[in-house]
Formats: C-alpha cells, structure tokens, sequence
C-alpha cells in the first residue's frame, strides 16, 4: 500500500531518488507512529515512502537507503517507527542499530525509543533487554531490535534482515558495511539504512555514499539503492532563515527558529554549517584544508 503521498509539509529534499507508483510499506509505519503517538512529518513519510517499496513478490526493492539531513530533523525517531513496522510485517525479523559507539546506540534504544514503546499498546507485546552486550527490543512475534558494535566482526555468526548504521559519518571505513552485508545473503529482502549528518574530512566513507546517491538520484535511478538529501546549496547564506527553512524540514514544527539562531551564534560557523545546513567542510570551512583557520591564527596572522 502506498498511503496518502502528501508530502507538502517542510521543504523539499535537495536531492532524492523519485518515487515509481510501486507499493511501499508507509501506511505499515504510519501505524506504528499511530501507536507510538508519533505525528509523522511530511518529509518523515516521503523518506519511509521511497524506502521501503515493493517489488512484485512483496520484498523490498532497496537493499541501500541513504538519508543526509540536518540534525534534529527526526530521523531517529522516524527509524524506530520504519524498525516497528518492519519487525511486525514478518516474524523472526532481525534488526541490528549501529550509532557512533554502542554506548550512544544504548542511550537511544532505551532512553528514547523505550519509554514510547512501553507507553503505548505496544509495550504488550515487546520487552527490553538490558544486559551489557546483549541490548535488544524483543517482540511477541520474535522479531528483535538488537545493537551491533562498529568492528569488523560485528554481527559475525548471526543472519541479519535489517541493519541501520546512524550517523555514519563516524565510521572511518567500510568496516561496519563489510562485517554486516555476509549476514544478509540469505535474507529475502535485506537492506542497510545510512543516517547521518555532512561529516569532517575524515568521513571518507560516508562522503563516497554521498557522491554515488547524488548520482544516483541525478539519473533518476530505482532499482537497488536509494538516496535523499536535505541541505543547503553551497552559496547560501549560513545566517540567513531563509536558508535554514530550505533545507531543515523539521523547522517551526519541531524545531525552533529561536534554537537555530542561537545555535548560529553560540557555535563555530563551520560546524554550524554541518551541523544545521549539512554541508560538507569544503563549503563549510573553504581555505582551510592544510592548516585550520584557528592554528592560523594562533600564529600572528590574518587572511
């Protein structure tokens, strides 16, 4: 089913790979927001739209997603409503959750997603477990949300349907990619989902993703790996709230005009512009490639 395709709510995405007609499983994850008391956004939905559809068997089509997009725009929250609804579409659906350390991953299964599981009807039929190394959320159907460290062995030995590596731009490499795509041979319908804000100059591998779904999204390419991007265009105006309501869809919903300003204020320009603009450091902090701009500095000198 493809739901109610109303994406009008915040701004578009700068870059995204085109919907088809095909099924998808959004109105699946408009339930599970339903009963997590989640009011999806019209980006949220547009994301979990294009996602997750539907070849002709009923199996995903995208065995990649990718999604870059400024922080604070509720792309963890939206993953847990995509995770609920893919751990009830199919039993013994495994999915594994990576964010920077494991340790950030835990504060998120279970000082975020938990307390709205456990309020709501789903708190029924899904229960924590909190022992150190074996954190999951354990469904009725025995579907389960597990965390995965980010080593090479990670995962090793288990069959994984879904992972979902968050703020990819931490991973140095492709370690966490290569330890993980073996543990999905066998599955019918596999797929990675990347998050993550513009990282530094030492996101290689997040920044390759980047180049080959812009690319992607450019060809209007839809057959194993999907790409959307929400950022502001290289000349913009960092100080500007025209510029932060082009490409921060979760503004005045959300999030404040009032936060992103002092923000602008409080934080060094560059990682402002990462952070809240998701650009990359070759717009963010253009010039700078050899000796840092504060360095500089430091030594006597002025541009």
């Amino acid at each position: 089913m493809t739901g109610s395709l109303n994406f009008s709510a915040g701004c578009p995405a700068r870059w995204a790979t085109p919907l088809t007609g095909r099924p998808s499983l959004l109105e699946r994850v408009e339930v599970a927001a339903a009963e997590l008391r989640i009011d999806l956004m019209g980006h949220q939905r547009q994301i979990a739209a294009t996602a997750t559809e539907l070849d002709g068997s009923g199996n995903l089509v995208y065995q990649q997603v990718t999604v870059t997009i400024p922080r604070q725009q509720g792309k963890s929250t939206l993953m847990l409503c995509v995770m609920v609804a893919l751990a009830w579409r199919r039993p013994r659906t495994q999915i594994i959750y990576a964010a920077q350390t494991r340790l950030d991953a835990r504060r998120t299964m279970f000082d975020e997603w938990w307390p709205m599981i456990a309020a709501s009807r789903l708190g029924r039929v899904c229960k924590p477990r909190r022992a150190a190394g074996g954190e999951a959320l354990l469904f009725a159907n025995g579907s389960r949300i597990g965390l995965v460290s980010g080593s090479k062995k990670a995962a090793h030995g288990h069959t994984v349907d879904i992972a979902v590596i968050d703020e990819c731009w931490a991973q140095p490499d492709d370690r966490l990619e290569q330890a993980l795509r073996p543990t999905m041979l066998t599955r019918p319908d596999p797929c990675l989902y990347l998050l993550s804000t513009a990282g530094t100059d030492e996101s290689v591998y997040l920044r390759s993703k980047v180049e080959d779904g812009r690319a992607r999204a450019e060809l209007g390419v839809t057959d194993t790996a999907c790409y959307l991007e929400w950022s502001a265009a290289d000349e913009a105006d960092p100080a500007d709230p025209a510029t932060w309501a082009a490409c921060m869809p979760a503004l005045g919903t959300t999030v404040d005009v009032e936060a992103v300003a002092a923000d602008l204020e409080l934080m060094a320009l560059p990682e402002f512009r990462r952070a809240c603009l998701n650009q990359w450091p070759g717009v963010a902090n253009p010039g700078w490639g050899v000796f840092s701009q504060a360095a500089w500095e430091q030594c006597g000198y002025t541009r």
